[in-house]
């Protein structure tokens, strides 16, 4: 609202992390941002539904209401596959039978009758034509980065390595002449590729004139429990000590450049089919597989509606899933891509394998070249030599000042409450999820059909907040726990 009052256009929804909802014709209409980063979730069995942005709050609704809750015994056993496939969803089903998570290509529209219907939206947008796209958004991301940095409200950071993603924000940074503005962050340690990463971080900062900073900065800050919880429990199950930064402290990292190279190639066989099947003996169960591969399967017809056959089903899966759950997660903004360039970049270049680096080179030789000329952690991300789709230098426009549409509205404002800070402050977060834990190991009921279904009772070496600490994806079992415990229906199956 506070956009549309200052703008004569109207609102498309664009790259981001938001809901997006408007009335039309006495009917709301409610989806995702383009990329799926933020979340909706339906409940739908017989007459009753609920749609909600959080998982924890929407089963807490049905609960309220009495809406029966089923486990889905597919979801359960699924939690033994880990990596890129199984750390969330592997489909649109989850935990439980009457919710799903919506495509970020559909659209639920709610009629004043309440009655609901789903809608497909054009995932493509734009001419599709490559140069053009890569042109206009380097232009508005460009302007974007600008008028946010030079907003005294914001303080920016940006990471920095020795390989390719994280130089795209960087370049853009040093083309705007902004570096003064921003401070670049290496991760600290002794490692071998840690001290090559720096060692190359310094030969960027030193052509620049960024400040380089060693360490994290301090400001980081632990969810508090309820907000770990609405935000990721039965989500990403992979369990680590969740941090914010507050709004003001904005970080730009090069995570999103993983949408634009096959991250699933070391197990992805040449079908969904193959592909499920290869991980038939991390299931416990003949039923438990049986769902499993139903729920995969129509998923992967579905993907096959959201985008290009270029694309391909593992790519499809990844961009739906993977990176909507680990990489969205931060709910950082982030200057990578837009609709139209993926789809410029989806016709252009169907993605064969892990290494393709094309784009970035692209993006970094229009920005700042020079970047092009530092040397880079790994042989294969220099692709100077095999790489010769850009072959003139448009000029880039000088960027517009733009808007910051960031009022005391909670629509826009991600101000999460946070725990102290201090080498301690994770402490508080992790006693309430053990406390949750101690309770919850108590219910007979749903110990007994989690190990009926092969999940390990990882759950009884937990005493102390410290032992949660490095779980990892150890954590899993306990996250179907404590959602079953707090939300299985005494109307479920047994």
């Amino acid at each position: 609202m506070e956009r549309n009052q200052s703008k004569t256009t109207r609102f498309e929804p664009e790259e981001g992390n938001y809901i997006f909802g408007e009335f039309v014709e006495n009917k709301l209409t409610l989806r995702t941002d383009p990329f799926g980063n933020c979340k909706l979730y339906v409940y739908r069995r017989d007459e009753d539904w609920a749609i909600s942005d959080s998982y924890y709050n929407l089963l807490s609704f049905a609960k309220e209401q009495n809406f029966q809750l089923t486990p889905n015994i597919g979801h359960i056993e699924a939690q033994r596959i880990g990596g890129m496939m199984g750390d969330q969803f592997i489909s649109f089903t989850t935990a439980f039978e009457e919710v799903r998570l919506l495509p970020q290509w559909q659209s639920v529209e709610i009629s004043s009758e309440n009655q609901v219907q789903f809608h497909t939206i054009a995932l493509y947008k734009g001419s599709g034509e490559y140069m053009p796209s890569l042109v206009d958004f380097l232009n508005k991301a460009r302007s974007r980065m600008k008028t946010w940095i030079e907003h005294p409200r914001f303080t920016v950071s940006s990471d920095i390595t020795g390989g390719i993603d994280s130089r795209v924000p960087l370049a853009m940074i040093a083309n705007l002449g902004l570096e003064a503005s921003v401070s670049v962050l290496s991760k600290p340690g002794d490692s071998q590729q840690i001290t090559l990463d720096r060692e190359i971080s310094s030969e960027m900062v030193d052509l620049v004139g960024f400040q380089h900073l060693h360490a994290f900065p301090s400001f980081s800050q632990t969810l508090t429990f309820e907000t770990w919880r609405e935000r990721c429990l039965g989500l990403y199950p992979v369990f680590f000590v969740r941090s914010d930064y507050p709004f003001s402290q904005q970080r730009l990292t090069g995570k999103t450049g993983e949408l634009y190279r096959n991250q699933y190639r070391k197990f992805w066989k040449d079908t969904a089919m193959d592909t499920i099947d290869s991980f038939r003996s991390k299931f416990h169960t003949e039923a438990g597989f049986s769902k499993a591969k139903r729920d995969f399967l129509a998923t992967c017809e579905e993907l096959q509606t959201g985008y290009f056959a270029g694309v391909g089903i593992a790519n499809a899966h990844y961009r739906s899933f993977r990176n909507r759950f680990h990489f969205a997660q931060d709910m950082s903004l982030e200057f990578y891509s837009s609709r139209e360039f993926q789809h410029a970049f989806d016709k252009l270049c169907p993605i064969q394998n892990d290494d393709f680096y094309s784009i970035y080179h692209d993006m970094i030789r229009l920005l700042y070249p020079q970047f092009l000329e530092v040397r880079f952690d790994s042989e294969e991300k220099d692709f100077s030599q095999h790489w010769s789709h850009l072959t003139s230098h448009p000029a880039l426009d000088e960027p517009d000042e733009g808007q910051v549409f960031a009022g005391n509205h909670p629509e826009f404002l991600f101000e999460n409450p946070v725990e102290k800070k201090g080498k301690l402050r994770a402490v508080s977060l992790c006693a309430d999820i053990v406390e949750n834990i101690n309770e919850a190991r108590e219910n007979r009921r749903i110990v007994d059909m989690l190990l009926a279904h092969g999940v390990e009772d990882t759950w009884s070496n937990i005493h102390r907040p410290e032992d949660l600490f490095s779980l990892g994806r150890k954590f899993k079992p306990i996250d179907l726990l404590l959602v079953y415990h707090e939300f299985f229906s005494s109307v479920g199956q047994d």
